[in-house]
């Protein structure tokens, strides 16, 4: 072999590893694109439920909506807006160590809740059911009971 020979499969040897390092580049940087992408869902995701959460626990702390009669709430965070339903009693038992002969017995009701809110910049929407039990006079979860 000859001095020329060598030389072009060197060069040839040479442009095919710098061909498999910018295909190796260009991999690794579409990769780190998707993960970017990936992540950002995921943090727009995360605070859409943060904020219905939040918007669960305030109309926790008002005791006046579980009644027969509660209404929808709604709520907006930023540009975001949802709705939090009445609450919906699920489920009603005399509560442990009362009578039901007594017919203004406490009772432990399920109150269940959902709540809903819509992204303004991208259109997702999160939703989030919750149950809560309270003790409660007879009558309030059911006119039966």
């Amino acid at each position: 072999m000859n001095t020329d020979s060598r030389g072009a499969i060197t060069l040839l040897a040479s442009l095919l590893i710098m061909m498999l390092l910018t295909m190796m580049v260009i991999s690794s940087l579409n990769v780190s694109t998707v993960n970017f992408r990936v992540v950002g869902n995921l943090q727009s995701s995360r605070s859409l439920d943060a904020t219905t959460q939040q918007a669960l626990e305030t109309v926790l702390t008002n005791s006046s909506v579980f009644s027969s009669s509660g209404t929808a709430t709604t709520f907006t965070s930023g540009s975001d807006s949802g709705t939090v339903s009445a609450p919906a009693c699920i489920y009603s038992r005399v509560s442990s160590g009362s009578s039901a002969v007594w017919g203004m017995s406490p009772r432990d009701n399920t109150w269940e809740l959902t709540a809903t809110i819509t992204s303004s910049s991208s259109g997702a929407v999160a939703t989030i059911h919750q149950g809560v039990q309270i003790r409660q006079l007879a009558g309030v979860c059911c006119t039966d009971c």
